[in-house]
């Protein structure tokens, strides 16, 4: 991976600044330009060191491969796979060059928070498509109708042709997955019709009666529990039955 000449890297980190003396001028005897990050910091306030990943000893890009065997020799570095691949230095360049993501010094918090944005990335969108339609919600229960106003008046919801009722659901709106919608009467019998959802709205067609009342479109707001149709001039308020009731 490509990285500036005068970049500076970070090879090894110390809880406290006097235990980088030793390893820096070992390095600085070979001729190598070395920096220490966050020295001050750890200075003023001790407590701090864990917070902001110690003091790190840092050389150039150039250097990095000369500083880490001299390191290594004088048992400053502890020689193991991901060590010698240069893995975690491949990490901690990647990471420091993400906009905001590098700001952040510790690189096991950097990487924590970057797996938990993918992770977001790609369960949200999951989440997201799993949740059930709009046809699927109003289907998934019958409807105990409470109130029916039209052009601010409440209408008499009674359907004539239902010879008993559960005084709690005295009146339901079914809506079945083949598109054929149950209303309740309205001082009649009641009708069947279909429905659909088109651009988010819902359609009753092929009303017997009470066109005035069914025949706009309905906006609908529906949870677990409550379902409601609002059309310009109409307005169905409903509430999830329960059976047992």
């Amino acid at each position: 991976m490509f990285r500036p000449l005068d970049t500076f890297i970070t090879i090894a980190d110390f809880t406290w600044p006097t235990d980088a003396v030793v390893p820096r001028g070992l390095l600085e005897d070979a001729g190598i330009e070395t920096h220490l990050k966050d020295e001050l910091t750890v200075q003023v306030y001790n407590l701090y060191s864990n917070a902001v990943g110690g003091v790190k000893l840092q050389v150039r890009a150039a250097d990095v491969e000369e500083a880490r065997n001299i390191l290594r020799e004088a048992g400053y570095l502890v020689e193991g796979p991901l060590e010698e691949n240069g893995i975690w230095l491949e990490l901690d360049h990647v990471t420091r060059s993400i906009p905001l993501l590098g700001r952040i010094e510790l690189l096991a918090a950097r990487l924590l928070v970057l797996v938990t944005i993918v992770l977001i990335i790609v369960i949200v969108p999951i989440a997201i498509s799993a949740q059930p339609t709009l046809s699927e919600r109003i289907t998934a229960h019958e409807w105990c109708v409470q109130r029916v106003q039209h052009n601010g008046n409440d209408m008499e919801v009674n359907s004539t042709d239902v010879l008993v009722t559960f005084e709690d659901c005295p009146e339901r709106i079914t809506f079945s997955k083949n598109g054929e919608v149950v209303l309740p009467g309205l001082d009649t019998e009641r009708q069947s019709a279909s429905w659909s959802i088109q651009d988010g709205k819902l359609l009753l067609e092929e009303l017997v009666a009470h066109e005035a009342v069914y025949g706009a479109p309905f906006l609908i707001t529906v949870d677990n529990e409550f379902l409601t149709l609002r059309s310009g001039t109409t307005t169905i308020m409903c509430k999830r039955y329960f059976w047992g009731w």
